[in-house]
């Protein structure tokens, strides 16, 4: 599933590092780095 999805459905980081097989840290990276290109594209943009 993908992480957004996870995300969406209010999993913690961990539950959502057991759906996927890697790490709670890996989730809080990938995370993070989502948010940053999220608030990029929004800066860029007017969003």
């Amino acid at each position: 599933m993908p992480l957004a999805f996870l995300v969406a459905q209010g999993l913690t980081n961990a539950d959502i590092g057991k759906q996927l097989w890697i790490s709670e840290n890996t989730v809080k990276k990938l995370k993070k780095n989502v948010y940053q290109v999220r608030c990029l594209y929004q800066n860029r943009n007017g969003f």
